[in-house]
């Protein structure tokens, strides 16, 4: 019996389910497992064979089961299931550019909803303008918005996300999603209920730099670690560069795009070039890709003191 069985097991202990319960289940909660029988479930209980990376986290996560847990089995367990390591090799890449001092550490604000700072917002603003093409109006509120900097006093990087309730974007997807009427239902993090599902939605992220845009990563796949009523992440995406690492590594589906663009900017999608794409991603795709843990090795030190001087980031995004 390997760990992971044992996980397994204690799991539908809890829950109070029979093999057969819990297989309607999973069937019921993911598409991932219409092809699950009780033989393959029976096998995995006894640690004969064990479930793919994705499948190991979607089980977790119906099962309110910590995901460390079993981030610990595929650590301790070499997979038979081959781990994409695109991701990992990107970051890695970029993150010991020898341009960077790697003992500058990165610096962490998290903007909460009394805080009022004009020139962030002029920022978000910029943001909206060159990359989304002004299509869309940011919550007028903070939501849950992030500041990232360095300690030569550079900001290099924010980020909003928050949280739509499952249901709700389920309905907007079936009404041909549009990001602009996903911002009007983003909601702070504080809001969620334990007995409902959630989308998180980042309509809005921009780094400067290799560290900063590996944070990002870090943190979505913290809020899916520690949120496990979060179903998926819907975020946009505005970088060539990073569309195709979404779409191979972390099988992320296009459910809307901003406007067609001619210049070489943008992302290309079925040969046209747009602004944006807005990306769909299943939250165990995150959680269970093991390129996005390579992030943690970024040093950042979280609730750093700000000052109005190193809020001058609109000269850094022209």
């Amino acid at each position: 019996m390997t760990l992971f069985s044992s996980i397994l097991k204690q799991g539908r202990s809890i829950n109070g389910l029979t093999q057969q319960t819990l297989l309607d289940k999973l069937v019921e909660y993911s598409e991932s497992f219409a092809t699950l029988n009780l033989t393959t479930l029976s096998r995995w209980e006894r640690g004969i064979t064990t479930p793919s990376p994705k499948r190991q986290s979607l089980i977790a996560r119906c099962l309110d089961i910590d995901e460390e847990k079993i981030l610990k089995h595929r650590s301790d367990c070499p997979s038979a299931h081959p781990i994409k390591t695109n991701a990992r090799e990107v970051c890695e890449r970029s993150y010991h550019q020898p341009y960077y001092d790697l003992d500058d550490i990165l610096h962490v604000k998290v903007l909460t909803e009394s805080e009022k700072i004009e020139d962030y917002k002029n920022a978000i603003n910029h943001y909206v303008n060159k990359y989304l093409k002004a299509e869309i109006e940011m919550p007028s509120s903070v939501v849950n918005s992030t500041l990232i900097y360095s300690t030569s006093s550079q900001l290099i990087g924010h980020m909003i996300a928050g949280v739509v309730d499952y249901n709700d974007y389920l309905k907007c997807k079936s009404h041909n999603t549009q990001l602009k009427d996903l911002v009007q239902l983003i909601k702070p993090f504080d809001t969620m209920k334990s007995d409902r599902e959630y989308t998180l939605v980042i309509p809005c992220s921009h780094a400067m730099d290799a560290r900063a845009r590996a944070h990002m990563l870090l943190y979505i796949y913290d809020t899916l670690i520690k949120n496990r009523n979060i179903r998926n992440l819907v975020r946009t995406c505005t970088s060539r560069i990073y569309f195709p690492i979404y779409c191979n590594d972390l099988n992320a589906k296009v459910i809307g795009v901003g406007m067609p663009i001619e210049s070489f900017n943008g992302v290309k999608w079925r040969n046209k070039r747009y602004s944006y794409t807005l990306l769909d991603i299943d939250a165990a795709d995150v959680t269970s890709n093991k390129g996005i843990k390579y992030c943690s090795e970024c040093k950042i030190n979280f609730d750093a003191p700000i000052t109005s001087e190193i809020l001058n980031y609109q000269s850094l995004l022209n």
